[in-house]
């Protein structure tokens, strides 16, 4: 009888772990950034037009921490959607403004104009005609 003791505790021990993994697994998917990004993208994401290219514009410099971080969040969240950073000649672009108040004098001087405006400085964009 004292054999079983040992089974016992390990059988124990195994069900308390894995009911700690499945609750680590819980939290950490609650917290999963993907989620916040879905969502802060939802919107943008249903007004996308079918090209898989696009153009992407920010108010930022992209070769520094916050400008690359707006083009790495858009490309995360619209994915397979290909974000090309500068690419005016695309139909659509993406915007990412850290300041939604340029955004109209860019599109002037880009000749775009603003199909949806979106939270957080989110625009979707479509050339003018010619």
């Amino acid at each position: 009888m004292p054999a079983r003791a040992p089974v016992g505790y390990a059988l124990a021990a195994l069900a308390l772990a894995t009911l700690a993994a499945g609750a680590a697994r819980e939290v950490a998917r609650a917290g999963e950034p993907g989620t916040a990004i879905d969502a802060e993208f939802a919107g943008l994401r249903a007004a996308l037009p079918a090209e898989r290219r696009l153009g992407f514009a920010c108010d930022l410099p992209l070769d520094d921490h916050p400008g690359a971080a707006r083009l790495a969040r858009a490309q995360y969240a619209l994915a397979p959607k290909v974000l090309v950073p500068g690419a005016v000649d695309a139909g659509h672009v993406v915007a990412s403004f850290a300041d939604p108040e340029a955004l109209p004098g860019w599109c002037a001087a880009e000749r775009f104009r603003v199909v949806a405006r979106f939270e957080d400085g989110l625009a979707l964009l479509e050339r003018d005609p010619p």
